[in-house]
């Protein structure tokens, strides 16, 4: 709008609204896999196929390489405990977490 305010003053007056609507292009969701084995090695190397398994139906539902990331990795001991619950020394196993 312009109006004359008075004497070769001019003022212009904007208001609007506007709204944009669109698809999402972005999701985030978390995968990943534990495994327990008797051995360190023998817990990577099942937790590594197991990973496998999850990035190939990731890849095959057109989540693209680039667009994903490891969120955590840990191996850690697992302790046998006694009768009454208590953690002992002796490790029984060991865990592999691998995340995405």
């Amino acid at each position: 709008m312009l109006r004359h305010v008075g004497a070769g003053e001019r003022t212009i007056h904007v208001s609007g609204v506007g709204i944009v609507e669109a698809m999402p292009d972005t999701a985030t969701i978390y995968a990943g896999a534990t495994t327990e084995r008797p051995t360190a090695a023998e817990a990577i190397e099942e937790n590594g196929a197991a990973m496998a398994r999850v990035l190939a139906t990731l890849h095959a539902h057109g989540i693209a390489k680039v667009d994903v990331q490891t969120s955590g990795f840990a191996v850690s001991p697992v302790r046998k405990r006694d009768s009454h619950g208590r953690v002992l020394d002796a490790i029984r196993a060991y865990r592999v977490h691998n995340g995405l």
